[in-house]
């Protein structure tokens, strides 16, 4: 039986000010740091050394989001958001095979790649892979041997500069003042302090195996983004009448039918884009303790959708509704 229970994202309150931290650290002016002696700019270029990289925060806001900040060797620098949410799974499940991504997407863009082999030996499904996100840029999501599967969805945000100054960094940022921010940065850790503000930790990310959006690929999901927004919006147009009788001939059929006390969210909408990733599951246990059997049609996000027998389609939160899985 394959168990993937998410770790807590309930994380101490100070991080559910982890996003009003960032955009005041964005645009939030202060004066320049003056320049340091010889010795200084050469502690300069040795902590811009130790600064290059990919670093994310420990905890998470509720909703599963925290920082993801990356330095480039350039001078680039991203300091944005994403979503941050860790899984696990049971190596020894004979029906592990679900786990890989689906490759029958109609479009090529869209298909996961696996940018990042596993160890010699380990099954297909081990390694970094990344897909196109709802978002409208790219996910990762890292598998490994020991039955941990971890998920980086990179916000799509402008990138901006940085400079070391001393014991300072100067974030610079087009349309926002300039910044320059109290730091200390160690192999595995970094302490940003901005004006005024409690010190926030980073950790790097070892060994690098995602990183924030490019700038092409921020643009070009900011474009995507922009077009489901209006797709969403043609499609929550008033509906014709007919189309209103069918709906409320629907919505009665499915209130007289009831699955559990947790009551889902139903669809008419179908799919089966994922019985073959999911050919392995032949049901889901609710947390309190019903069981609806039928195939998994869809997995996006945290939302679970479900055909039953009867031929329902049902939604679930997987981390608020879902104990565990049925296999064949």
């Amino acid at each position: 039986m394959i168990t993937m229970s998410g770790t807590s994202l309930r994380a101490p309150h100070g991080n559910l000010l982890l996003a009003v931290w960032i955009l005041l650290l964005l645009c939030f002016g202060t004066s320049f740091a003056k320049e340091g002696t010889p010795a200084g700019k050469a502690l300069g270029e040795t902590s811009k050394k130790k600064l290059i990289g990919v670093w994310e925060s420990p905890d998470t806001t509720r909703g599963g989001l925290g920082a993801i900040y990356e330095f480039r060797n350039d001078g680039g620098l991203m300091a944005g958001m994403g979503a941050l949410v860790n899984m696990t799974y049971d190596p020894q499940d004979p029906n592990l095979q679900q786990l890989l991504p689906n490759d029958k997407t109609p479009d090529v863009d869209d298909r996961p790649q696996k940018i990042t082999d596993g160890p010699v030996g380990s099954a297909p499904y081990v390694g970094v892979w990344k897909f196109r996100h709802y978002t409208g840029g790219y996910a990762y999501q890292q598998i490994t041997t020991d039955g941990r599967i971890m998920l980086r969805v990179p916000f799509p945000m402008p990138w901006g500069r940085y400079e070391v100054k001393g014991k300072k960094l100067r974030i610079i940022r087009q349309g926002c003042p300039p910044v320059d921010v109290v730091y200390k940065v160690t192999d595995k850790t970094l302490d940003l302090t901005a004006p005024g503000k409690k010190t926030q930790r980073l950790i790097r990310v070892v060994p690098t195996w995602y990183h924030a959006l490019t700038e092409s690929e921020a643009e070009e999901a900011k474009i995507r983004l922009q077009q489901i927004i209006s797709s969403e919006k043609e499609r929550r147009q008033p509906a014709e009448p007919d189309e209103v009788k069918t709906h409320q001939e629907d919505t009665l059929n499915k209130n007289s039918w009831e699955q559990s006390t947790q009551k889902p969210i139903e669809k008419t909408e179908s799919t089966t884009d994922a019985y073959e990733r999911y050919r392995g599951i032949k049901g889901i246990v609710l947390k309190n303790g019903n069981v609806i059997e039928g195939r998994i049609i869809s997995w996006n996000r945290d939302i679970i959708k479900i055909r039953t027998k009867d031929g329902k389609i049902l939604s679930y939160d997987f981390k608020k509704d879902v104990k565990t899985f049925i296999t064949r």
